[in-house]
């Protein structure tokens, strides 16, 4: 499945009045889903202005039908096979017709399928790099997808950026390998998401922001709204909090005393090689007798977090 994501030119539907004059109330869900995507990425709130975004064409994909729920009942391995070939079919498509467009995969590990074709985004990096025509494809991760595969959301974004894969990010909540729960952004993994948005932060990430959730079924119209701010509001509270916690002089200590700065340094200098590195000198029982400082650094992130600095 291929569906086309929303930009920010002129559409009526972005209109909060007109939304909530059109969509019907759908009280039968257990939770809450608007009718349109233009209610919770696009409301009219002074808070849409201070997140960054991307005006690039791309489409996102994720295969939602595409798994299966007894091994006895698809080939996996032929599967990779017909799903690769797709994209190349369309990477060529958009290469011939000169299009200005790229792909961006959505990992998910099971719903509706039991399981899902590329679940989280270390299979779907791995799939990308087997493509004819690569760097048309790219990641729309999701914070509650990772997690309900029990990942640390925070590493495959890391690993993503590193890449340069993070072509677009759904923030949402999620509170552990549990159903696809799509809370707002950080009421689920409050630590996680601190860490998430000190990531895209510091290293630059300037594509779109999503937030891919739904509000709870018990809200009213003003109720959709507020959770549509409240996402908004978590985002910008988050990446204040955590400049803050990398200005913080203590913190600068701690990372000193665990000697995070260290892993910034390259193993070989310039022009040396693994013969090099083999006459190096390396106090084996020293390093084990070390401490790495990593309780009281951890702490102060959650001060900072908590407010009570």
């Amino acid at each position: 499945m291929v569906r086309p994501l929303q930009d920010d030119r002129t559409d009526p539907r972005h209109d909060r009045d007109a939304v909530q004059r059109q969509a019907p109330r759908r009280q039968t869900q257990h939770r809450r889903e608007p009718e349109y995507s233009a209610q919770v990425q696009h409301p009219r709130h002074a808070h849409a202005a201070a997140l960054p975004q991307r005006h690039r064409r791309r489409a996102a994909g994720r295969g939602g039908r595409e798994g299966a729920e007894s091994e006895s009942s698809k080939d996996a391995y032929v599967a990779l096979e017909r799903y690769r070939e797709g994209f190349n079919i369309l990477g060529q498509y958009v290469l011939d017709n000169k299009y200005d467009i790229k792909f961006a995969i959505e990992p998910k590990p099971n719903e509706p399928r039991g399981d899902i074709f590329l679940p989280t985004i270390g299979h779907a990096l791995g799939f990308i790099s087997t493509l004819a025509h690569p760097e048309l494809v790219g990641l729309n991760p999701e914070v509650g997808h990772e997690q309900m595969a029990n990942l640390n959301f925070v590493h495959g974004i890391a690993q993503a950026l590193w890449q340069k894969k993070l072509f677009h990010i759904d923030l949402n909540g999620q509170r552990g390998p549990k159903y696809d729960q799509d809370f707002v952004f950080g009421h689920g993994d409050l630590k996680n998401a601190f860490f998430l948005v000190d990531l895209l932060e510091r290293y630059g990430y300037d594509g779109m922001r999503h937030f891919d959730y739904k509000p709870v079924r018990t809200e009213n119209d003003n109720g959709v709204w507020a959770s549509a701010t409240a996402n908004m509001r978590m985002y910008l509270i988050l990446k204040e909090r955590a400049a803050a916690f990398r200005k913080d002089p203590r913190v600068i200590e701690a990372m000193k005393n665990s000697n995070i700065p260290g892993l910034t340094e390259p193993t070989l200098n310039a022009g040396e090689t693994w013969r090099d590195l083999a006459k190096d000198n390396f106090d084996v029982e020293a390093a084990g007798k070390r401490g790495y400082n990593y309780e009281a650094l951890d702490q102060l992130a959650m001060e900072h977090l908590m407010g009570v600095n």
